[in-house]
């Protein structure tokens, strides 16, 4: 995942009152974001229990064990911890598992964030607030809930309950919410295949919401990501938002 962040970074309004009266701009706005924290989130998470596995084995520069049982329940704090060079994590977390099997694998792993911030270089910091429930993914197949906050220059960024289902093509579920824009609920209309820069079919669909005033979809082809709004069912505007895309997902 590159470490350039969309939210901030998309079209929008430069009215003071941003909410209503959505067109294409903030359409385009709510799917980046939308997209990008459920992409990241995605990584998050694994590479979260990965640090926490090798935690276990030996001691980690910049990750200490503050409470409890690395298998168990534990709480974890960051302090400037950079598993990749360009991000920065910082803050603490808990960490949990139960329903082991024979072989001591957990059929469930739960993270609960408490202000972790992330630094993407010397550009700008997300603060994380919520929680993230795997359904472990074995060979990147199962299943994350995601109940999460993103602040970012006074505004908050919302996944309330989102599901990412990811088997042999993943779909996602959930509302979305921007503080500056409203909500949105998300559905898969098509479920989404991968492709070599995110995936390269399926059609994601939101419905408007509070403070949100036009449906809109994004529909992903194997070199487009074509956005469309919608009145009923006639569509009154369109727009490639690939090159943002493919620029937040590193491929671009």
């Amino acid at each position: 995942m590159a470490a350039l962040l969309v939210i901030g970074c998309g079209s929008s309004s430069s009215d003071g009152d941003k909410k209503g009266s959505a067109g294409l701009d903030e359409a385009e706005w709510m799917a980046t974001n939308f997209l990008w924290l459920v992409s990241e989130y995605q990584n998050m998470a694994p590479g979260i229990v990965g640090v926490v596995e090798a935690l276990s084995e030996g001691p980690l520069d910049g990750v200490s064990l503050m409470t409890g049982d690395l298998k168990e329940d534990a709480i974890i704090n960051f302090t400037e911890f950079s598993p990749d060079g360009e991000q920065t994590l910082s803050g603490s977390l808990q960490f949990r598992a139960g329903d082991f099997n024979e072989a001591d694998e957990p059929a469930w792993i739960e993270l609960t964030l408490n202000g972790i911030t992330m630094a993407y270089g010397d550009e700008f910091s997300v603060a994380y607030d919520g929680t993230l429930f795997l359904e472990p993914l074995a060979d990147e197949r199962g299943t994350l809930t995601i109940d999460m906050n993103a602040d970012w220059e006074a505004n908050t960024y919302s996944l309330e309950e989102v599901v990412v289902d990811r088997q042999d093509a993943t779909e996602v579920t959930g509302p979305y919410t921007d503080s500056q824009y409203g909500t949105v609920e998300w559905q898969t209309v098509a479920p989404l295949y991968d492709g070599t820069c995110g995936p390269s079919s399926g059609i994601l669909q939101a419905t408007a919401g509070a403070g949100f005033d036009v449906d809109f979809e994004v529909e992903f082809y194997a070199d487009a990501v074509l956005l469309r709004i919608y009145d009923g069912t006639t569509i009154i505007g369109e727009r490639d938002i690939s090159e943002i895309l493919y620029s937040m997902w590193g491929c671009g």
